[in-house]
């Protein structure tokens, strides 16, 4: 095997799988977490499809509930779908993807942020000491977000690409804890949709994704 050095920039579940993967096959793998913590901040209401079985992977550390349906809502009908999700904690499934990353192998730095690409060396902002620091891997992997410095100093961000931004909150009331809720509707999220996700019958995630103005919506 022809042994690489990668650098992944971004230490989410996505950053650490692949980072799990490449250095359990024997590559020397590197992770860049801006962040002081892995999971913190939360990135997203932790939704996953029934798809993520054929990962085979054990669930009891990041589960929180499972889904067989979803009632979806516009202003003139009400739609049943029946469909199998799970819902996770996204702090604890992020952690559950590092742990694998390092038990392969790969090292995690957190507080190191990507600033800019100088030729073939990547300058990696390490906040934690205050200086910057150069390296030189084979491959790069971006997996910083939808907002990716990485991707855009690669040329592989498209200019006119537009993103969603989304407000949530942890509700307390009285939920079914068998559905999550999608509401559509231009007085309610006229650029995307709103959500009522439960974490059980108590305790909701409730939150929608707009271009723009996501809290004032």
């Amino acid at each position: 095997m022809n042994q690489k050095t990668i650098a992944v920039i971004g230490a989410g579940p996505v950053g650490c799988y692949a980072g799990y993967l490449l250095a359990k096959a024997g590559h020397t793998v590197s992770i860049y977490e801006n962040h002081a913590q892995i999971g913190c901040p939360i990135q997203c209401t932790g939704l996953l499809t029934s798809e993520f079985d054929e990962f085979q992977l054990p669930m009891d550390s990041f589960l929180v509930n499972i889904f067989h349906g979803v009632e979806v809502f516009s202003p003139k009908m009400k739609l049943m779908v029946k469909q199998k999700e799970y819902l996770v904690c996204r702090n604890k499934f992020d952690n559950f993807f590092a742990d694998l990353a390092r038990k392969a192998g790969a090292e995690i730095f957190v507080n190191h942020s990507f600033l800019r690409k100088e030729g073939k060396e990547l300058i990696i902002k390490d906040s934690a000491n205050n200086r910057d620091m150069r390296i030189t891997p084979n491959i790069v992997l971006a997996a910083d977000g939808p907002l990716s410095p990485t991707a855009k100093a690669y040329g592989m961000y498209h200019p006119k690409r537009e993103n969603y931004f989304g407000a949530q909150a942890v509700v307390l009331g009285n939920f079914d804890p068998t559905k999550f809720q999608a509401h559509f509707g231009r007085e309610v999220c006229p650029d995307l949709f709103a959500w009522i996700v439960p974490e059980s019958s108590t305790k909701a995630r409730v939150g929608l994704a707009m271009k723009k103005n996501s809290i004032k919506y």
